[in-house]
Parts: structure tokens; C-alpha cells; sequence
């Protein structure tokens, strides 16, 4: 064999094995990282993103891939974001969806539910530390109810029971028929040992007062809650006898 073939022969072996030596020691990246993701929100209190085999993202190559979600709940959606990505499924509805999405190399990404700020997760890409992995969290804490709205204090009603088998109730000087809704104070003047004055909500609720009673004579002062309804005043001894109405709107 003439020298120069010997010559070149033995170059390109040395250059082929210098090949394969450097693939050989090039870092490999997790076995787990496949061309498709998995999203999935709910059904409970817990959001993830994970590659084929289960293992949470937390660092992968930049590329394009496909994101399969699963959004298994009315009350949460999937939100994906970051350079270059913006997509989310819809809150009110459970539903599936397939995005095709880019990476960028060197970014951080991040997914959540944008109903409750505890369901949320983050990614890198490219040669930048992974975070911790996401973990299933628990509701956020539900915010107090609302106050009752105050109702309006609209004065004073005056009352009366006895001597007699008489009872009223009156604002100023007319009889109450129709009022509206809210707190009054009543000035009871219970007359008589033998009856007692007895506020009852007859429609629109089934509110009693019993606010004298059968042993009391003299002047009470009370206040009340009167909500829309029809209402009636009494003495329970003789219900059929002694008793009034007026409405509340």
C-alpha cells in the first residue's frame, strides 16, 4: 500500500474516533423529557405539568411541543405563560385541549389556575436551575361573608295592652297600619296583669316577640326588627280577642 493511502487512512480513523469519543462523553438529558407534555387542573385542589412518564416538569430543552390538557373542573382553569406562550382554558367549564407551544432557551415559564392563587407551578429552559416541583395544594382560605346590610332606625312605635281587652299600636298620633321595613323602638305600656303584648310576623316569616308578659304592668321599652311581611300584635291569653294587624313592606 502506497504511503499517502496509509497516510489518509489513518487520519480518518483518528478523526472518527474522536468523533464517537466526544458524543460519548456529551452530557445526556433526563430519560423522562418527551415532545409531549400532560396539564392537567382539578378535579380537586391540584394542578401539575408532567412529561410521558409522569415525572413533573421543573427543566427542559427549548423546542417546540405539544401540551395535552385536562381541565376537570368547573371551578379552576390551566393557564400557561411565559415568553413567547400565553394559553388557558375557561374557568366556568371543564374541558380538553391541545396547544402547540415554543420554549424559548433560557427563560423561566409558569402555569396556574387564575381562580386560586394556591394552584400553581414553574418551569426553566435550557441550562438554568429547576425550581422545586409543583406540589397538590390546599384551598385558599374563603374570605368572610359579606355584613348584613344595617336596616334604617326609623323611629319609635307606641304601644299599649289593657286595661281592658284593648291592645294598639301606634306612630305619632295614627294607628299603625302599613310601615316600612327597619328598627323601631317600642314603648309598651302594658296595662293590665292579666295580658301581655306578643309580636308575630303572620307572612313573610314566623318571627314571635313575646315582649311583656302576664305578671308585668308598666312601661317597657324594646327594639325590634321588622322585615317586610305582614305582622300582628296580641295578647296570647286571648289571641281571638285582643290582637291587631299591620303590614311591613
Amino acid at each position: 500500500m502506497r504511503k499517502p493511502a496509509l497516510i489518509a487512512m489513518l487520519l480518518s480513523a483518528f478523526v472518527l474516533g474522536g468523533g464517537f469519543a466526544w458524543q460519548s462523553s456529551a452530557p445526556t438529558r433526563s430519560q423522562a423529557v418527551s415532545a409531549t407534555l400532560h396539564a392537567q387542573v382539578g378535579p380537586d385542589f391540584q394542578i401539575s405539568l408532567t412529561f410521558d412518564d409522569g415525572t413533573p416538569v421543573t427543566n427542559l430543552p427549548a423546542g417546540t411541543y405539544t401540551v395535552q390538557v385536562k381541565d376537570l373542573s368547573d371551578q379552576h382553569n390551566f393557564h400557561l405563560f411565559g415568553p413567547g406562550v400565553e394559553q388557558k382554558t375557561e374557568i366556568p367549564t371543564a374541558s380538553e385541549a391541545t396547544w402547540t407551544v415554543t420554549f424559548q432557551d433560557q427563560n423561566a415559564y409558569s402555569f396556574q389556575c387564575d381562580a386560586h392563587s394556591s394552584l400553581t407551578g414553574n418551569f426553566t429552559v435550557g441550562n438554568l436551575p429547576a425550581p422545586a416541583p409543583v406540589t397538590t395544594h390546599e384551598p385558599d382560605p374563603l374570605p368572610p361573608p359579606p355584613a348584613a346590610p344595617q336596616l334604617p332606625l326609623r323611629g319609635v312605635l307606641r304601644a299599649a295592652v289593657g286595661p281592658k281587652h284593648t291592645i294598639s299600636l301606634v306612630r305619632g298620633r295614627k294607628e299603625v297600619r302599613r310601615i316600612p321595613r327597619g328598627i323601631y323602638q317600642l314603648v309598651i305600656a302594658d296595662r293590665s296583669r292579666k295580658e301581655n303584648f306578643t309580636l308575630r310576623q303572620v307572612v313573610g316569616g314566623s318571627v314571635t316577640h313575646v315582649l311583656t308578659t302576664t305578671r308585668f304592668a308598666g312601661t317597657k321599652r324594646v327594639s325590634v326588627e321588622l322585615q317586610p311581611g305582614k305582622w300582628k300584635v296580641y295578647s296570647s291569653v286571648r289571641e281571638q280577642l285582643v290582637y291587631a294587624f299591620f303590614d311591613v313592606s
